[in-house]
């Protein structure tokens, strides 16, 4: 129940206009005057980005290709609040209405709840633990037992992955590698690869071969030593730059796996984690948001972007011991016990996770630079303490990488390391 007067003053105050406004009280005096309302209008618009324009750059055709993309995304989420959210029947915001933008007749918006008493996002540098990550796992094997389950002539075929997209977006995020390098600490330090017990006094000299280092230890044993992130770039340098990897490892058709609706953009600025009363954050999700991105794809697609993005290398290397089983496990419980209505082998869901995560490298990489660009830390000690939490993420994911790489990846390695 919303007091008619007090939305309206609030609409104005915000600058808003052509709101359309009733008294849900229907007259009845009972309602507090005092009670307050909050809703969330999602306006799409470029009006940041041409700020950043001058003059001779903001031709009428620049412009049209600058707002195309982003009527398209806009598009995209209305379609999904209208069409998929009730499929789905995961935490999202209740969704009022959507208004397509349309250039020259109407802006869009999407008008939602206001859910920021019930949850809160956290930031790439924040931690998740086990328990929140199996929480994900059950809702996305929740959605997917929806969507197999609905008609597939309601979404098979109309929300295609985009490669023109992922190839501009990819122009963007290449570049982080470079300015992620020149910033990082550890390019030059020398990173074991196993631990030796008490090896100090034992060293007796260290020679510097190529692009390693070889600790030389007492009865002739040697101990290889990496460079950090010059060993790490110099071998996966070229296929995260290689924008073909990239279209064969989201959209890879030799696994042959039956494809959902995925979210496309999973990491912790789109999860809404439930909160206490004393605001904190709790294992259980609030909703998920900004479906801007949706398309069809692998299950393993989301999965693989929430642990590469959202955990730190201890956790994710953890999660990643039973987060496929526990997945076919939750989708086995979906469909009732009836394993002839699940449509993958594990075998085929890691080689999908695996390519996927790879492809993630430069995505946390650009995650890093973005996200610590938007720090407020005023305290340096604290703000140093979030880009190595960024560097180890990436450090460990790059190890990863590498490993898959240089195994079950071998021939994927060869094709695109070019």
């Amino acid at each position: 129940m919303v007091n008619e007067q007090s939305k309206r003053k609030s609409v104005i105050k915000d600058s808003l206009f052509q709101i359309s406004a009733f008294d849900a009280s229907d007259g009845n005096d009972s309602v507090d005057p005092n009670d307050v309302y909050t809703t969330i209008l999602k306006i799409p618009g470029i009006d940041n980005l041409l700020k950043t324009m001058n003059d001779s750059e903001m031709d009428d055709e620049k412009v049209k290709d600058m707002i195309k993309p982003i009527i398209d995304i806009h598009s995209a989420e209305c379609k999904f609040y209208n069409n998929l959210a009730p499929i789905f029947d995961v935490p999202v915001p209740k969704v009022f209405n959507t208004l397509e933008w349309i250039i020259g007749k109407q802006d869009g918006c999407i008008h939602m709840e206001d859910l920021s008493q019930k949850g809160k996002v956290l930031s790439f540098f924040d931690g998740i633990n086990l328990t929140q990550i199996k929480n994900v796992i059950r809702h996305l094997a929740h959605m997917h037992k929806n969507v197999l389950d609905t008609d597939e002539t309601i979404w098979q075929g109309k929300y295609p992955p985009n490669p023109v997209g992922l190839d501009n977006f990819l122009d963007m995020l290449i570049p982080t590698i470079d300015i992620f390098y020149e910033k990082c600490k550890r390019k030059g330090l020398l990173c074991f690869k196993r631990a030796v017990t008490k090896w100090v006094p034992e060293v007796c000299k260290i020679l510097i071969r190529c692009e390693r280092a070889v600790v030389i230890l007492k009865g002739q044993q040697e101990l290889d030593v990496l460079y950090a992130f010059k060993s790490i770039f110099k071998k996966l340098g070229k296929i995260i730059r290689n924008k073909s990897f990239y279209q064969y490892g989201f959209n890879n058709d030799e696994i042959k796996l039956k494809s959902v609706i995925i979210h496309g953009d999973l990491h912790l600025g789109n999860i809404m984690w439930e909160i206490n009363k004393n605001g904190e954050v709790q294992n259980d999700i609030a909703a998920f948001i900004d479906w801007q991105i949706m398309y069809e794809g692998s299950p393993m697609n989301d999965l693989a972007r929430f642990l590469a993005m959202c955990g730190s290398g201890v956790i994710r290397r953890q999660a990643e011991e039973f987060a496929i089983d526990f997945y076919l496990e939750c989708l086995l419980k979906e469909f009732g016990g009836d394993a002839s209505k699940v449509p993958y082998t594990r075998e085929q869901l890691k080689m999908s996770y695996d390519y996927v995560f790879v492809c993630h490298i430069v995505f946390i990489i650009s995650a890093a630079i973005f996200f610590f660009a938007d720090v407020k830390e005023p305290e340096r000690s604290i703000r140093d303490a979030y880009w190595d939490s960024s560097e180890l993420k990436i450090f460990a994911a790059c190890e990863d990488a590498i490993r898959l790489l240089e195994n079950e990846m071998k021939d994927i390695f060869e094709k695109f390391n070019n």
